[in-house]
């Protein structure tokens, strides 16, 4: 009983904790901003459509590319405007012109030479003055437990591709990029990893069963730290970008 409660409070408490702050982020920037007419926003890699989404019910028009079918035919069928990509590269070169590319939690899933080629790809799409927005996450405790994450990027690094920076030779980007704004995404201090973490509750030995508890306590505690100082106490996780194309 004790285990199921502390379980149902930290699985709201994280809930909370990890609201889609990116998303609102993304809006109240694009609010800012003083585009002569509503731009046309495209979200590369658009996943299930969290930030598709909230663009189209705020009235952007706003395009999604997603190279999962299957999520692709579950946003057509909610009638949200998306294409593959090859659709996208058919489409017209007057139809492939943006004023804001998105692209959120993509490239931490490519090796460097790959990203260049794709970001070269999309910023090209881009008009002159566009903004590129990027989101994500910084090498932390949970990183890699996504499957496919490669590896982390530095918005450092993205200004010395973009940039005039001496430092990068290897990679460099076809594209002169300025970056012109920066969020850095806060979370809680992480659990540490052990067996009784992972492993479910019928499995462990009855002394695990305690650790479980105390694990459970400690990523409790640590989210209403984290909670109650504002993100004072807790460690960074991710970043969101924003460069303007020169």
């Amino acid at each position: 009983m004790t285990m199921h409660l502390l379980q149902r409070l930290h699985d709201r408490l994280w809930k909370a904790v990890s609201s889609d702050k990116e998303t609102a982020w993304i809006l109240r920037l694009l609010e800012r901003q003083r585009f002569p007419k509503r731009p046309r926003i495209l979200d590369v890699g658009c996943g299930f459509g969290r930030t598709l989404k909230a663009l189209q019910d705020r009235g952007y028009s706003a395009l999604g590319v997603e190279i999962n079918r299957e999520i692709l035919g579950l946003l057509r069928a909610d009638g949200v405007a998306c294409v593959s990509l090859e659709e996208f590269d058919a489409l017209p070169p007057v139809e492939k012109e943006f004023q804001v590319v998105i692209i959120n939690h993509v490239i931490e899933h490519f090796v460097p030479a790959d990203l260049l080629a794709f970001l070269d790809h999309y910023v090209a799409c881009l008009s002159r003055g566009g903004l590129l927005i990027v989101s994500s996450p910084l090498l932390s405790a949970s990183f890699y437990n996504d499957f496919d994450h490669v590896k982390p990027y530095h918005p450092y690094g993205f200004c010395m591709i973009f940039g005039d920076e001496t430092q990068q030779v290897q990679y460099r980007s076809r594209h002169r990029m300025e970056l012109v704004d920066l969020w850095v995404r806060k979370g809680p201090v992480p659990a540490p990893l052990c067996k009784a973490r992972l492993v479910r509750w019928r499995h462990l030995s009855h002394y695990e069963r305690l650790l479980k508890v105390l694990v459970e306590g400690f990523s409790l505690a640590a989210g209403l730290a984290f909670r109650l100082s504002f993100g004072a106490i807790g460690g960074k996780t991710g970043w969101t970008a924003v460069f303007r194309k020169e």
